[in-house]
């Protein structure tokens, strides 16, 4: 499962756009089955890392694990 923010600061779960608000209902209503729920995100590079944290704690909150994707 993919988190993007884009530098709009708009939020899509893999493809699908979200708002924020509900972002962290989604997010569990798609990996509450998972045994191992995994979330990978994306943020483009001018997203204020404060948008990036929120994530990071959503994931926090609910036990998911979250790798951080980066361009090298």
């Amino acid at each position: 499962m993919a988190v993007s923010i884009k530098k709009d600061l708009t939020y899509y779960i893999d493809q699908k756009r979200v708002g924020e608000s509900v972002l962290e209902n989604e997010l569990l209503a798609v990996l509450s089955s998972q045994e191992k729920p995994t979330i990978v995100l994306r943020a483009e590079k001018s997203v204020p890392v404060e948008n990036v944290v929120k994530v990071m704690d959503i994931a926090n909150r609910n036990k998911f694990k979250v790798i951080l994707a980066v361009k090298p």
